[in-house]
């Protein structure tokens, strides 16, 4: 089962640390749910909104914090529940690791068309999916058969990251490091 985009290297640090992340609204009553590890996207209006097709990510959502409406507590979560409402007068800052350069772990489905060594360096795109937020978990991955050499395609695929660094055959799952491609803070760049 796909578990989102986990941030593993940092340019900036080595390891993606706390000082990684840059902090953005959402606004209030936002109508989808995002999930640590789903990608994210800046609508015209300023505010994060979850990553769909056609949209340029700006990065991957680490949380949220927020004051409950309700109670007047500060959260912090994982999950924006689709049309949290916030306290009036308060904002939902959702904290994002947005930089370009990081390299992220996520699983690639593998489903009809498996992934190989020889397309290191060529461009995928995500295989996206709604999280399940019983469990808080991001369901976002790589599509397998979404590869390509030109610019298109939301990360660029560097590897295996299974312990072994295998590659398995198509109907099977595997992890893979990927970096951003069509990313909000830089130029797309095309695979090889």
């Amino acid at each position: 089962m796909a578990y989102g985009f986990v941030p593993v290297r940092s340019p900036m640090t080595g390891h993606p640390t706390p000082n990684c992340l840059s902090s953005y609204e959402i606004a209030d009553d936002y109508g989808t749910m995002i999930i640590a590890g789903d990608l994210v996207a800046l609508h015209t209006t300023g505010y994060l909104i979850n990553h769909t097709a056609g949209l340029i990510m700006v990065g991957v959502f680490a949380g949220v914090e927020y004051v409950d409406e309700t109670t007047g507590d500060v959260r912090f979560d994982s999950v924006w529940a689709a049309s949290q409402s916030i306290k009036a007068g308060t904002k939902a800052r959702a904290y994002v690791f947005d930089d370009p350069n990081t390299v992220f772990k996520a699983e690639a489905d593998q489903n009809t068309t498996a992934l190989t060594r020889a397309q290191v360096g060529e461009n995928v795109d995500t295989d996206a999916a709604a999280g399940n937020s019983a469990v808080k978990t991001s369901l976002e991955g790589i599509d397998s058969t979404a590869l390509t050499q030109n610019t298109t395609g939301n990360f660029k695929l560097l590897g295996s990251a299974e312990l072994d660094e295998s590659w398995s055959a198509a109907g099977t799952v595997m992890d893979v490091y990927v970096m951003p491609n069509e990313h909000f803070y830089k130029a797309v760049v095309s695979g090889i």
